[in-house]
């Protein structure tokens, strides 16, 4: 196993001479400072050498195993590709069928993994049969500590040395007053939220990865002081979760602020200023950016004692729990 200063790095020992990197998902040029996979290749985006990274979109995929065909030196790099839902499974085969293409014709694969396994409420045997077709057949499998290479090389059945790690990317922090934050949040969203109360952070995708209906019932015995934002999409296919989580927030209207969006990148510094603590209650997790987002806004952090998040043990602003009722003992003491 190795560790990298940055993605380039990987790319020039994997495929020296590399014409062009291709990345699935496609990045979001319009969030610079807030999408992953734009800050994890930002040296190759913003250089005029090569590689030129090209980003494919949906139905694209014939893109970059024409590439390979074409013998022309190649890297892909997936970043955790998952079937969200069933209308998702005919893109995503169409997807595979190429990479199974592209491999054949020598074209180099990267494959960055976050979590242990599918986060999806369906599809999860297709979802299975997919990640270990890409862990079998990529050339180099990207974590982001080693202790999850300790976890995901068994799980995977791939030896140790197909792993490379780099640290997750940074995020750009925008500081502001918390009170004027607070105010923004409330003439924009409608929130009751005061200076004076304890706001608690649920940000990114609301799934049932994150278990938030268990934080809510937590919250529910709480001081009234303690308020819970729970902001974010709604993740593909999980829309009766979020039914679920709108249900067990019902009646707590001045207590638990539910925000089922997708949030512009200019809004986020209003979010993370106005909360004082950022909780995460994942299920099953390796990385998470939502962690590294808090860590930008230098924000204290609840979460689980799991993958890389256990390397966070010794930061003062980072606290782990083991369970449900250990979580349950912090929020009442925090």
């Amino acid at each position: 196993m190795d560790s990298y200063n940055s993605f380039r790095e990987i790319i020039d020992q994997l495929e020296p001479g590399c014409k062009k990197l291709f990345v699935i998902p496609p990045y979001n040029p319009e969030n610079k400072d807030g999408d992953y996979l734009y800050l994890l290749h930002k040296d190759t985006i913003e250089s005029n050498n090569n590689p030129h990274i090209e980003p494919i979109g949906d139905w694209q995929y014939a893109r970059f195993s024409w590439n390979a065909f074409k013998r022309i030196p190649t890297v892909m790099h997936c970043n955790w590709v998952e079937i969200k839902s069933f209308r998702e499974a005919g893109k995503i085969l169409i997807l595979w069928i190429n990479l199974i293409i592209y491999h054949k014709f020598g074209g180099k694969i990267i494959w960055t993994i976050h979590n242990k396994g599918p986060q999806s409420i369906s599809m999860k045997w297709l979802n299975l049969l997919l990640q270990n077709w890409i862990a079998k057949n990529a050339d180099i499998i990207h974590v982001h500590c080693n202790r999850a290479i300790r976890e995901m090389s068994d799980k995977l059945d791939v030896d140790p040395s197909r792993f490379v790690v780099l640290s997750h990317p940074k995020f750009p922090a925008y500081l502001m007053p918390r009170s004027a934050a607070i105010e923004a949040l409330n003439q924009r969203y409608g929130f009751t939220l005061q200076a004076r109360n304890k706001i608690y952070l649920v940000f990114g995708n609301i799934g049932p990865h994150k278990r938030i209906i268990e934080i809510i019932e937590i919250f529910k015995q709480l001081s009234p002081n303690k308020k819970l934002m729970i902001i974010g999409p709604v993740k593909h296919g999980c829309l009766g979760y979020y039914r679920s989580v709108q249900k067990a927030s019902d009646q707590y209207h001045s207590r638990i602020f539910l925000l089922p969006k997708s949030i512009e990148s200019i809004i986020v510094p209003e979010i993370f200023n106005a909360a004082d603590i950022c909780l995460f209650n994942y299920d099953e997790i390796l990385t998470s950016g939502g962690v590294e987002l808090a860590r930008s806004y230098q924000k204290a952090i609840i979460a689980p004692d799991k993958g890389c998040l256990k390397e966070l043990i010794d930061n003062p602003n980072v606290s782990l729990f083991q369970d449900e009722n250990h979580l349950k003992q912090m929020l009442v003491n925090s």
